[in-house]
């Protein structure tokens, strides 16, 4: 069953409706206007915030409607600057390290995974087999079942 709207209501009642909320509107500003005095030094105090009848509410945010503009990118003479004062460092850094040959020194590369000798391997796996059956004792599951 669909809400009724409220423009549906009798207009009997919307007048009510109206009266009784002017009524509160009334009710609120005699309230805020019994403690003006407090709530004028309040808000000189602090003033980032505003006094709304019996609503105290801190200022909103301001929206952020203006798009950022696009980055701006690093000059060609502002990169060779920094590449220069790079090279530097690194000519400091290694001032104390004698190379042994002029060649340039290549790193070993690694071919595939790393493997372990096949006497590591069967250590690990009487190790986890030990676990296992530790675990099975224990009443604990056993490695192939999902918890």
């Amino acid at each position: 069953m669909p809400s009724k709207s409220f423009w549906d209501h009798p207009l009997d009642k919307l007048e009510e409706a109206l009266n009784l909320k002017r009524q509160i509107h009334a009710l609120q500003e005699k309230l805020s206007s019994l403690f003006a005095s407090d709530s004028e030094e309040e808000t000189t105090k602090t003033p980032a915030r505003k006094t709304i009848a019996h609503k105290e509410i801190a200022p909103k945010a301001p929206a952020v409607t203006a798009k950022r503009g696009k980055r701006k990118g690093m000059s060609p003479a502002g990169r060779a600057k920094i590449a220069a004062a790079q090279r530097e460092r690194w000519a400091k850094a290694r001032a104390g390290v004698v190379p042994t040959s002029k060649a340039p020194v290549a790193k070993k590369a690694r071919k595939g995974k790393r493997t372990v000798s096949p006497e590591v391997r069967a250590r690990l796996a009487d190790a986890m087999r030990a676990r296992w059956a530790s675990a099975r004792r224990k009443g604990l599951p056993g490695p192939n079942v999902r918890r």
